[in-house]
């Protein structure tokens, strides 16, 4: 699976499931530099992203765009 590097700190909702059923007042920080595994889907509208830890974004694919790179392998 592919690896993405965050470019630039942002916030999305908490979603407390994959249905995209959102916790009030709960955002999840994407730090830069983190790093994601992806996939995409539904379509090319969406990316899955998941961090080892387990923390997991589905966010569409033009915010994916602007806040990651892929990793080069080293």
């Amino acid at each position: 699976m592919a690896k993405y590097r965050c470019i630039d700190n942002f916030s999305v909702p908490f979603l407390e499931d994959f249905e995209g059923n959102e916790v009030e007042g709960k955002e999840l920080s994407v730090e830069k530099d983190s790093i994601w595994e992806g996939v995409i889907i539904h379509g090319d509208s969406e990316v899955f992203l998941q961090q080892e830890n387990g923390n997991w974004l589905d966010i569409s694919s033009e915010l994916f765009e602007l806040m990651f790179e892929r990793e080069e392998l080293q």
